[in-house]
């Protein structure tokens, strides 16, 4: 098979070529070409040595990003690059890193010790492919496939578990029946991943996952640690695509407690503000059943920017809240003591000081918020003398 190799990264492996060297595209890149998938990042696999790379790219700039496995970043023209030499690698008594790597002069070495078949693929600066285990035939075929024993595959990187359910989620895949197997098996070992790369993955992952991949539900449990119900992914069904990330996570752990969810996010290292998010639809999910009295209390004790957040989970999860939102978007109403056409000043001229004055334009938000007073600054005063002055 050829394959048409971008432009520049053509140029970078022709100077390779014209050191006396090999060079590849390989992995990823491959195989989103050949599925005519946007190629983001493009990773050069060469047997010159981090060195040699530095001299050949002299005019370029280069960072040393894992020189210790034979990995540095080049930019050359504009972009990054990712290049690396052959390699392969042993031992991997942490589960995630390799103990040592041995620098090839084999490509084939190198596509050996690589994830799955669909990644262990390389192209010359003609676009001719290298595929020593049959990559090809697993895109072609829509299968995700460990390279040789997926017992092995995973526990030398355990995260190569959750690897293969972002790539079966978004790449529409199964996976071979014996790397499912594995994954499955192993995954009761994915606590021994940092949470940060384990939340990563995963965050990725989850935004393709619905109830077709019932089958990686203990997987997912594993990651989370937590056991999730086959609920979990058909409320997923139900969400629009390309929803905010916050809405899937809100829908897969809907039936989990807003304090443990918050323990399970942040074990994954992530980010504290979607973790309030989250947790907040969660939690008041059950607002969207109310009636219009209490989502306008809602409102008042909430703010308007989370309320609108829940109402856009409802949207996007199909859910008819136009009532609220009608309430929410009322120009004759307002939610906040700053939304008021009267102000601490006005409330002074009626000589009312002190906290009395946070009292009266509370009373006042309340009742503009329900519709019961007109926010003119008039009527406000004459709410304001009838309740607070007599």
């Amino acid at each position: 098979m050829k394959i048409s190799v971008p432009y520049k990264a053509k140029k970078i492996i022709e100077r390779f070529n014209a050191h006396g060297k090999q060079a590849y595209i390989v992995g990823g890149a491959v195989r989103d070409i050949i599925l005519r998938r946007e190629v983001s990042d493009i990773d050069i696999t060469t047997d010159a040595l981090p060195d040699e790379t530095k001299a050949i790219f002299y005019d370029c700039k280069t960072v040393d990003t894992g020189i210790g496995y034979g990995t540095l970043t080049l930019f050359f023209e504009g972009d990054r690059f990712e290049i690396t030499v052959f390699r392969s690698e042993h031992g991997y008594s942490d589960g995630r890193h390799p103990d040592g790597v041995t620098f090839e002069r084999s490509l084939l070495e190198d596509l050996f010790r690589r994830d799955f078949t669909v990644n262990a693929l390389a192209a010359d600066a003609s676009g001719s492919v290298t595929d020593a285990v049959n990559g090809i035939f697993d895109i072609e075929n829509g299968i995700i496939r460990a390279v040789g024993d997926p017992f092995e595959r995973f526990c030398e990187d355990k995260l190569r578990i959750m690897r293969a359910v972002r790539f079966c989620a978004s790449l529409g895949f199964l996976p071979d029946e014996r790397t499912l197997e594995a994954a499955i098996a192993i995954a009761p070992l994915l606590h021994e991943v940092s949470g940060e790369r384990l939340g990563a993955e995963f965050t990725k992952a989850l935004p393709f996952l619905n109830s077709s991949h019932l089958a990686f539900l203990p997987i997912i449990s594993s990651c989370l640690g937590v056991s999730l119900e086959r609920e979990a992914l058909y409320r997923i069904d139900k969400l629009k695509k390309g929803s905010e990330i916050e809405f899937y996570f809100a829908a897969l752990l809907k039936d989990i407690a807003p304090m443990r969810v918050k323990q399970i996010l942040l074990s994954l290292s992530i980010s504290k503000k979607l973790v309030e998010k989250v947790a907040f639809l969660i939690e008041n999910y059950g607002m969207l059943f109310c009636n219009d009295g209490e989502f306008i209390d809602f409102v008042l004790l909430h703010g308007t920017d989370k309320a609108s957040l829940l109402l856009d989970f409802a949207k996007a999860f199909g859910f008819d809240a136009s009532n609220f939102s009608s309430l929410l978007n009322d120009g004759d109403r307002c939610f906040s003591i700053s939304k008021l056409q009267f102000d601490g000043n006005d409330a002074k001229k009626l000589n009312i000081h002190g906290k009395d004055i946070g009292n009266a334009l509370s009373a006042a938000v309340y009742e503009v918020a329900h519709g019961r007073l007109s926010n003119s600054k008039d009527d406000i005063a004459a709410y304001i003398k009838s309740r607070f002055i007599g």
